[in-house]
Protein backbone atom coordinates (compact mmCIF):
# COMPACT_ATOMS: atom_id res chain seq x y z
CA UNK A 1 0.00 0.00 0.00
CA UNK A 2 3.08 2.41 1.03
CA UNK A 3 4.49 1.37 -2.84
CA UNK A 4 1.23 2.51 -4.38
CA UNK A 5 1.11 5.44 -2.68
CA UNK A 6 4.54 6.58 -3.40
CA UNK A 7 4.34 5.67 -7.18
CA UNK A 8 0.95 7.50 -7.43
CA UNK A 9 2.29 10.78 -6.10
CA UNK A 10 5.38 10.63 -8.12
CA UNK A 11 2.59 10.51 -10.91
CA UNK A 12 2.05 13.66 -9.99
CA UNK A 13 5.35 14.79 -9.50
CA UNK A 14 5.46 15.05 -5.28
CA UNK A 15 8.49 13.88 -5.34
CA UNK A 16 10.27 15.66 -7.92
CA UNK A 17 13.85 16.49 -5.59
CA UNK A 18 14.16 12.17 -4.87
CA UNK A 19 16.09 10.34 -7.38
CA UNK A 20 13.57 7.83 -9.01
CA UNK A 21 14.77 4.45 -6.66
CA UNK A 22 15.67 6.86 -3.37
CA UNK A 23 13.23 5.99 -0.60
CA UNK A 24 10.93 8.26 0.34
CA UNK A 25 10.84 9.62 4.54
CA UNK A 26 7.80 8.71 6.39
CA UNK A 27 7.24 12.17 7.25
CA UNK A 28 7.56 13.27 3.50
CA UNK A 29 4.85 10.87 2.93
CA UNK A 30 2.95 11.59 5.04
CA UNK A 31 2.88 15.39 4.41
CA UNK A 32 2.60 14.88 0.43
CA UNK A 33 -0.29 12.48 0.82
CA UNK A 34 -2.15 15.10 2.78
CA UNK A 35 -1.05 18.12 0.68
CA UNK A 36 -2.01 16.20 -2.55
CA UNK A 37 -3.73 12.60 -1.91
CA UNK A 38 -7.30 12.56 -2.95
CA UNK A 39 -9.85 10.99 -0.34
CA UNK A 40 -8.69 7.43 -1.19
CA UNK A 41 -5.24 7.65 -0.54
CA UNK A 42 -5.72 10.06 2.58
CA UNK A 43 -7.99 7.32 4.04
CA UNK A 44 -4.92 4.69 2.75
CA UNK A 45 -2.85 7.02 4.81
CA UNK A 46 -4.47 6.65 8.15
CA UNK A 47 -4.24 2.51 7.63
CA UNK A 48 -0.82 3.05 7.21
CA UNK A 49 0.09 4.95 9.75
CA UNK A 50 -0.51 6.22 13.52
CA UNK A 51 -3.52 9.19 13.58
CA UNK A 52 -0.58 10.62 16.14
CA UNK A 53 1.92 10.44 13.66
CA UNK A 54 0.23 12.00 10.63
CA UNK A 55 -1.49 14.78 12.94
CA UNK A 56 2.15 15.64 13.92
CA UNK A 57 3.50 16.01 10.49
CA UNK A 58 0.06 18.01 9.45
CA UNK A 59 0.73 20.32 12.29
CA UNK A 60 4.17 21.02 11.66
CA UNK A 61 4.34 21.09 8.13
CA UNK A 62 1.15 22.14 6.29
CA UNK A 63 -0.60 24.07 9.10
CA UNK A 64 1.96 26.48 8.87
CA UNK A 65 1.26 27.20 4.91
CA UNK A 66 -1.19 29.80 5.21
CA UNK A 67 -1.79 29.96 1.45
CA UNK A 68 -3.82 26.23 1.71
CA UNK A 69 -5.72 27.61 4.67
CA UNK A 70 -9.18 25.90 3.42
CA UNK A 71 -7.51 23.08 2.86
CA UNK A 72 -6.04 22.50 5.92
CA UNK A 73 -9.58 23.57 7.63
CA UNK A 74 -11.17 20.90 5.09
CA UNK A 75 -8.33 17.89 6.75
CA UNK A 76 -8.88 19.42 10.35
CA UNK A 77 -12.69 18.83 9.73
CA UNK A 78 -13.15 15.33 7.82
CA UNK A 79 -10.54 13.80 9.15
CA UNK A 80 -9.17 15.02 12.66
CA UNK A 81 -12.44 15.28 13.81
CA UNK A 82 -11.97 18.58 14.84
CA UNK A 83 -14.81 20.59 15.82
CA UNK A 84 -13.66 24.03 15.41
CA UNK A 85 -10.96 23.78 13.00
CA UNK A 86 -10.57 27.56 12.43
CA UNK A 87 -9.87 27.94 16.41
CA UNK A 88 -7.47 25.06 16.18
CA UNK A 89 -5.46 26.42 12.70
CA UNK A 90 -4.98 29.89 13.46
CA UNK A 91 -2.65 29.66 16.62
CA UNK A 92 -0.91 26.66 15.26
CA UNK A 93 -0.13 29.00 12.06
CA UNK A 94 1.56 31.15 14.09
CA UNK A 95 3.33 28.61 16.40
CA UNK A 96 5.05 26.87 13.67
CA UNK A 97 5.62 29.55 11.25
CA UNK A 98 9.10 30.15 9.65
CA UNK A 99 9.11 33.48 11.25
CA UNK A 100 8.52 32.25 14.62
CA UNK A 101 11.20 29.66 14.22
CA UNK A 102 13.96 31.84 13.06
CA UNK A 103 13.43 33.77 16.49
CA UNK A 104 13.95 30.92 18.90
CA UNK A 105 16.94 29.63 16.69
CA UNK A 106 18.29 33.58 16.85
CA UNK A 107 17.32 33.70 20.56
Amino acid sequence: MKEQLIQNLRRLGAFWSYAPQAPIPDAVLIEEVLRWGDVAEIQALFRLYATAEIRKVWRETLIPDTRIYPHNYYLALIFFNIKNPKRYILPLQKKYSRYERLKQLIA
